[in-house]
């Protein structure tokens, strides 16, 4: 008896109980029409977020219509038509791929915050030829000899919203091409999907799984399609099967203009041609591919240059966020310079979309939303929404100016540049008052830090240092024995009684002893040639000292000998131009970078590794920062406040 392909499916779907949406779609062209293009099944399935509600399953069916009817006005679009298969079918990709990118940008609140993903899975047959592709977790399964093999399988999972590969075959005639969820296989043990497929003729199979399922149709969401070179007449051997206790949801009817039939076919090939085939052209979008998807969506209305230029953008930048999942999957933290360079593409893409319409700046405020958290889950960049505001010193100065800060104990000292004013606050009871409102033969200050547990020291715009007394709150200047006055201060530290003063036009670090009214006896402390501090900023001290330099980077010395320091890469790239600072002691287990110019803290560990970054919309005008001995908490100062971060 001659065979023909017989082709089944089900589906059992009730959003408002599982929460997800499924429909199985399958036209039946002319007998011309499946002679010169052949037959079209789409499969799909929404998943919803607790958010979702009725307005949005209702949105879901009719967006789904949509999409079938696109995929058959493209698949049988006589204009596009091709001998082979294959390539009609990479045609109706292309064109997918650029219609799920415009509805994902043009309804970014359902997308990202009432649906949770959609799984589509498109099938088309001719002739001897079946080939398919798939977006998510729709399985295709080859039942042979009672055995059954997944197709298709990815060793790599990499989450897409795009189609990009084909997986092509042939059916031999005891053979059986299945498409289900998981949901079916978590009901059902794989022999009785077996038996069943095998020895039920495949229009009968809804009836079947109907049956199996009883009362429990309205609890799951199970959905399938079979597809299976038969002769007219198969034998049924129905036997009673016990279902586990679950619940099963109620069915979606495919679409009543296109019901399901059965075609004639002739097929034997084998199972080992079923072979996967990337999908290269998914990744090209031509100008036609772009216009016929267009001209579908807009209902056939004429399309602008300037439409199609703004859809090749939009398709250029899902391409690469496409391909930058996969780097990213790849690279990790070994090589993420492939990574680093793409997301730089992707920004520079991003500029260039137009946002002259209210539709265009929804669309790259979505764009660009997502790209920002993508690169700073990756950069480690944290976005502190609401940073914690302990307090502002422009309610008891409205003349307030700042410029540093050093913490003792559990108090914060804040300086004005204008006038040597001190303010003292108090972290703990979030209280502020000005301790000092005078300044005797000290210029005004440039930096501050911490002496010893009662003092303060800093430095002036005349190179003079220049100490504070937190008991008495008397600033006063102290003496510095050096020959090098003439070469400006960059950076001054204490270490072990000791003081250390940053000279980059000397490329020197020097170190002065404690003397009666100051510091003396000072000595460099670079002794190797090798080593090139002219261009530091900044620097820190534990057991080796740190110097920041204005290219961003770290030099690390231990006993004046420069020593190995990886330091990670740190994106955005350091700027510095407005100065900076780092800092760390022998206590802490980090070091901590404050770039002024792109308003944020950095932490590292002391190998080097980025740790984490911080930024945020209240960081406008970062000039200083504190940290905790316990290094669970930063005070940074911002203009007139101070804020608080946890760590």
């Amino acid at each position: 008896m001659k065979k023909v392909l017989q082709i089944g499916h089900f589906c059992f779907s009730n959003p408002k109980e599982s929460n997800s949406y499924s429909h199985v779609y399958l036209t039946k062209p002319t007998e011309k029409f499946l002679q010169k293009f052949g037959r079209l099944a789409v499969l799909i399935n929404v998943n919803f977020t607790p958010r979702a509600t009725r307005q949005t399953f209702i949105w879901v069916e009719e967006w789904i219509k949509k999409l079938t009817n696109l995929a058959k006005n493209i698949f049988y679009d006589t204009n596009q038509f091709s001998d082979k298969l294959e390539q009609n079918l990479e045609n109706l990709l292309k064109q997918l791929n650029v219609w799920l990118t415009q509805e994902k940008i043009s309804q970014p609140k359902i997308f990202e915050e009432e649906i949770e993903n959609y799984d589509l899975t498109i099938v088309s047959t001719k002739s001897k030829e079946i080939q398919f592709s798939k977006i998510g977790e729709i399985k295709a399964y080859l039942i042979e000899n009672n055995h059954l093999e997944e197709l298709g399988k990815e060793e790599k999972q990499v989450k897409t919203t795009k189609f990009t590969n084909i997986v092509s075959g042939s059916l031999e005639k005891n053979n059986v091409l299945f498409f289900a969820n998981q949901s079916l296989f978590d009901c059902f043990a794989i022999e009785k999907i077996i038996q069943i497929l095998n020895n039920t003729p495949l229009e009968q199979i809804k009836s079947k799984f109907k049956e199996l399922f009883d009362e429990n149709l309205n609890h799951l969401n199970i959905f399938g399609m079979a597809m299976a070179y038969r002769s007219q007449a198969t034998i049924v051997r129905k036997k009673n099967i016990s279902l586990p206790p679950e619940t099963i949801k109620q069915p979606i009817n495919s679409n009543p203009s296109i019901p399901l039939t059965t075609e004639k076919m002739k097929l034997p090939y084998h199972r080992k041609n079923w072979i996967p085939k990337t999908l290269i052209a998914a990744f090209v979008i031509c100008a036609l591919g772009f216009m016929a998807s267009l001209i579908i969506l807009k209902r056939n209305q004429k399309i602008e240059l300037r439409e199609k230029e703004y859809a090749q953008i939009l398709a250029e930048i899902e391409t690469k966020n496409e391909q930058l999942e996969i780097a990213m999957l790849s690279s990790a933290s070994k090589a993420p310079e492939e990574v680093y360079k793409m997301f730089e593409e992707i920004g520079f893409i991003l500029n260039q979309l137009p946002r002259k319409t209210e539709r265009q700046k929804e669309s790259f405020q979505f764009l660009h939303s997502k790209y920002i958290q993508k690169r700073n889950k990756f950069y480690k960049i944290t976005n502190l929404n609401k940073p914690l505001e302990l307090i502002d010193l422009s309610t008891i100065d409205k003349n307030i100016q700042t410029q540093g800060c050093a913490r003792i104990n559990n108090n914060l000292y804040v300086f004005n540049p204008q006038n040597n004013y001190i303010y003292k606050i108090n972290l703990q009871k979030k209280e502020a008052e000005i301790v000092n409102k005078i300044s005797t033969n000290v210029g005004y200050l440039k930096k501050i830090h911490q002496l010893d547990n009662d003092n303060l020291i800093g430095y002036d715009q005349n190179q003079n240092l220049a100490s504070f007394n937190t008991i008495d709150n008397k600033l006063s200047s102290l003496a510095l024995a050096s020959e090098h006055k003439t070469d400006e201060i960059a950076d001054i530290q204490i270490y072990n009684r000791r003081l250390y003063v940053l000279r980059p036009s000397a490329n020197q670090i020097y170190k002065y002893q404690k003397i009666i009214d100051g510091f003396g006896k000072e000595q460099p402390w670079i002794k190797s040639k090798n080593v090139n501090v002219s261009k530091g900023i900044s620097l820190a001290i534990d057991e080796a000292i740190y110097v920041l330099q204005k290219n961003g980077q770290i030099i690390k010395l231990y006993k004046g000998q420069k020593t190995n320091f990886n330091l990670s890469k740190i994106m955005p790239k350091l700027s510095l131009k407005k100065t900076g600072k780092i800092f760390t002691n022998n206590k802490l287990d980090n070091l901590y970078i404050l770039d002024k110019d792109t308003q944020r803290i950095i932490i590292l560990n002391k190998s080097g590794e980025l740790i984490q970054q911080f930024i945020s919309n209240s960081f406008n005008d970062l000039k200083d920062f504190a940290v905790s001995d316990k290094e669970d908490k930063i005070w940074a100062l911002n203009g007139s406040k101070i804020f608080e971060i946890a760590l």
